[in-house]
C-alpha cells in the first residue's frame, strides 16, 4: 500500500515523514476531516500545513478510536527517530500524557474561564474527561503500532534520521 499508493504521490521522504507525524497527531485528536495534505512548498523541505482541526474532540464518543487515521504509520512503517523519542518520553513521564496535556492547556490563553467547562483537579480544560483518558489509550496504540512495525521490519528501517 505504501509503495503503491503513498510514495507515488509523496516521493520526497521528509514530506512522507511529515504525513506520518500528521497522522499520529490526527489520531490523538481523532481528526477525521483531513482530506488532503497541503504543503507550504512542494520542494524537498516543504512542510505539511495543518489546517482544519475543527472536527476533533467532542464530536463523537471518546471511546471510539478510528484506527484508520494511523494508516500512513501502520502501512508505511516509517517515522523520524526524534519523533519516536518524543513519543516514548511523553509516555514515560511521571504523569500520564493526558495530565501533561491538561497542565499545558490550562495555561493557554484559549482556556476558558472556569464557568461552563469541565474541571479536573485545579485545572480547567476545554477537553472532556473522556477525551483526556482517550489520549493515554491512543498513545499506547501508537506505540504498539510502532513496535509492530519494528518487529516486522527493523529498527533501522522504521526509525530514520531526518531533520524535523
Amino acid at each position: 500500500y505504501c509503495d503503491a499508493q503513498v510514495k507515488t504521490k509523496i516521493p520526497i521522504e521528509p514530506q512522507l515523514l511529515d504525513i506520518v507525524e500528521t497522522s499520529i497527531f490526527d489520531f490523538l485528536i481523532q481528526n477525521l476531516d483531513r482530506h488532503t495534505y497541503e504543503f507550504i512548498d512542494q520542494e524537498e523541505n516543504g512542510a505539511v500545513m495543518l489546517m482544519d482541526q475543527g472536527k476533533t474532540f467532542g464530536l463523537q464518543s471518546a471511546d471510539i478510536d478510528n484506527i484508520e487515521i494511523l494508516d500512513p504509520l501502520v502501512k508505511c512503517c516509517i517515522l523520524r527517530k526524534k519523533t519516536h523519542e518524543h513519543l516514548q518520553w511523553l509516555s514515560r513521564m511521571d504523569n500520564s500524557f493526558s495530565d501533561t496535556v491538561l497542565r499545558l492547556t490550562s495555561v493557554d490563553i484559549a482556556t476558558p474561564p472556569k464557568t461552563g467547562t469541565e474541571q479536573k483537579g485545579n485545572h480547567t480544560t476545554v477537553l472532556r474527561d473522556g477525551d483526556l483518558m482517550a489520549l493515554d489509550r491512543r498513545m499506547n496504540i501508537i506505540l504498539n503500532a510502532l513496535e509492530t512495525c519494528i518487529d516486522e521490519h527493523s529498527h533501522e528501517e522504521v526509525l530514520v534520521d531526518s531533520p524535523l
